[in-house]
């Protein structure tokens, strides 16, 4: 099969991508590091809401995640609900609750579900929400409002974190019911360019190559895209890998990073491919033949692409996940 011959080729176990994330050894930029820390903090306060917003590809979901298995276990209890389709409004929260505390089905009674809070959890119950923008009028967002409100008459300690893209930012901003329980609102950023050599070399390393394999020309060259995310480079790197295996090339040079490019539909920004020079004459001569039959004035042309994609999930929002 191919993908043995691939492995082989490159002494590998598993395809890229399809590895277990070990999330004690993820790659977190300056920013998301501080964005973590206060997250944190803000989530020992019962009664608060905190909002992560991004595009796609900015590791929001492996962010959700994280935030589930780090969370210290002594004071806090757990839930991650990861939204699949359109919530228009209230009563869709309160029944996964219901399942979480493992009560019948046929309990779907506020009261019955807010006792239960009360007695079973002596802890602080943080609800972590992905694809928090799925909830898509004010009316979805009326039970989370409600869960943090209800906290001054009830004895049971509640508070959220919300992650989606930034439609959700919008929705948090233009409720007032949410705005005063907000105890973090902030964004994931892209990568920057110093950021991007560090963390290709992380993830060559996870994968189990070494990242000599990847010539500073190819370096410079993805570099060159400018801001990236991390489904971006996952993205371009694996391809590489496999443009590389086809080629029967152990380095990724210049030529199999336009190949991973040309293959998977990403366009580079604002480059020049040096295998192109040879074919320059012939584009000259062209232009001139053009100029010479028409007079209409030569007009430049700025390509540009993006290179978001998914960050180890498979996408069911065409506005974008993860």
């Amino acid at each position: 099969m191919e993908s043995q011959r691939f492995l082989a080729f490159w002494g590998l176990k598993t395809l890229p991508g399809n590895g277990q994330i070990d999330l004690d050894q993820l790659y977190w930029q300056e920013h998301t590091q501080s964005l973590v820390s206060r997250l944190l903090l803000a989530l020992q306060k019962t009664g608060n809401i905190s909002v992560i917003v991004a595009p796609a590809g900015h590791g929001k979901s492996t962010l959700a995640r994280w935030l589930y298995h780090r969370i210290d276990s002594e004071t806090h209890d757990a839930a991650i609900i990861s939204l699949m389709k359109q919530e228009h409004n209230a009563g869709w929260l309160l029944p996964r609750l219901a399942h979480y505390l493992g009560l019948p089905d046929s309990v779907r009674d506020s009261r019955a579900i807010l006792q239960n809070l009360s007695s079973v959890h002596g802890k602080i119950l943080t609800i972590i929400i992905d694809n928090a923008h799925y909830l898509s009028d004010a009316e979805a967002f009326d039970e989370i409002a409600s869960l943090c409100q209800i906290q001054a008459l009830a004895d049971c300690r509640i508070n959220f974190v919300l992650l989606g893209n930034p439609k959700l930012g919008q929705s948090i901003e233009n409720n007032r019911d949410l705005q005063h329980r907000l105890g973090l609102l902030s964004e994931l950023q892209p990568f920057s360019r110093l950021d991007l050599q560090t963390y290709l070399s992380q993830r060559m390393q996870d994968i189990g190559i070494s990242r000599r394999i990847l010539v500073p020309e190819s370096l410079a060259l993805i570099a060159q895209q400018g801001s990236m995310t991390f489904a971006g480079i996952n993205a371009l790197l694996e391809a590489c890998l496999f443009e590389a295996f086809l080629k029967e090339q152990k380095t990724i040079s210049t030529e199999i990073v336009y190949a991973a490019f040309e293959n998977t539909g990403l366009r580079p920004q604002n480059v020049n491919r040096p295998q192109d020079r040879d074919s320059e004459p012939i584009k000259a001569t062209k232009v001139q033949q053009k100029k010479r039959t028409s007079s209409a004035a030569p007009k430049a042309v700025n390509s540009s692409g993006d290179l978001n994609s998914l960050f180890y999930k498979s996408s069911q929002d065409p506005e974008g996940e993860d």
